[in-house]
């Protein structure tokens, strides 16, 4: 799995996005394997912090200096919300950025985590972390559209929900930009 996910995602080209004025930032999308499936690793944010408070988020945040790779943006954001240190993460490659309702170009990059890791929440970021199977968002019946209240306006969106928890917005967009990049062969990667 690991080997064919990296080939894929190395022989692909990236769509960069330019946007004036957009903040750039990058996330993680962690997967680990636990009872012989693969997993991916999502948290829900606290109602303390500046965007999207109380979503469904892959661990990352903004790029704090023009010259910090986004690579590595993504490992500092994942170790500061959740306490997985740099040098465990594994990056397989990344996928095509998107442009934030809220003005952040996000690159995202998927890599392996260990399992059974002791994470360390960030209690002003991370309420929670929520572990999915990774078969269940490669599925494309799990994804419906619905809507979601965003800052006063109502939003018709692709969501999941699993067991409650609605993944939504620009996470949405990334599983299905992960889904589309993985192609015909996603719903294969679900065994270690």
């Amino acid at each position: 799995m690991k080997e064919k996910i990296k080939h894929i995602l190395e022989k692909r080209k990236h769509i960069d996005l330019r946007h004036n004025g957009a903040v750039p930032a990058a996330v993680l999308i962690p997967i680990f394997c636990e009872y012989g499936a693969n997993r991916v690793l999502f948290t829900k944010r606290t109602s303390l912090v500046r965007h999207h408070k109380g979503q469904i988020s892959f661990p990352g945040g903004a790029q704090h200096h023009p010259d910090e790779p986004l690579e590595e943006t993504a490992r500092r954001e994942t170790f500061e919300e959740i306490g997985v240190a740099p040098e465990h993460i594994e990056i397989l490659g990344r996928l095509d950025q998107i442009l934030t309702i809220t003005n952040y170009v996000v690159t995202p990059f998927v890599g392996l985590i260990p399992h059974p890791y002791k994470f360390e929440l960030n209690p002003h970021e991370v309420e929670e972390i929520i572990v999915t199977p990774l078969a269940f968002i490669m599925n494309q019946e799990n994804m419906v559209k619905g809507a979601m209240e965003f800052e006063g306006r109502i939003l018709e969106t692709d969501q999941y929900d699993y067991h409650g928890h609605i993944i939504w917005g620009a996470t949405a967009r990334i599983i299905k930009i992960l889904r589309d990049t993985l192609g015909n062969e996603a719903l294969s990667f679900d065994e270690c």
